[in-house]
């Protein structure tokens, strides 16, 4: 968890990739992790393939292709406006 923050409040994160790795491994792990971590972003340069991988989070999960745009839009990742990343 996050220093200072409230230990029962799961860390929100952004996958940078959404390739096989990703969908065989990262997102299986992390959703098991479900307690520790919320996946709340998913970054891929194609449409196509962070949208099929954001189909698989069992909530609503923004998708991004400009990787940009995320960070500016999505402040609630971490309390100080900074990126935690799991990069696929």
């Amino acid at each position: 968890m996050v220093a200072g923050s409230n230990h029962n409040t799961p860390i929100r994160i952004a996958l940078v990739g959404a390739g096989v790795f990703a969908r065989d491994a990262h997102l299986p792990s992390l959703l098991r992790l479900s307690h520790l971590f919320e996946i709340v972003a998913i970054f891929s340069r194609t449409e196509t393939s962070a949208t099929a991988l954001a189909e698989q989070v069992p909530y609503p999960v923004e998708v991004f292709t400009r990787l940009a745009s995320s960070r500016c839009v999505r402040t609630d990742i971490d309390p100080s406006g900074k990126f935690s990343v799991f990069v696929s």
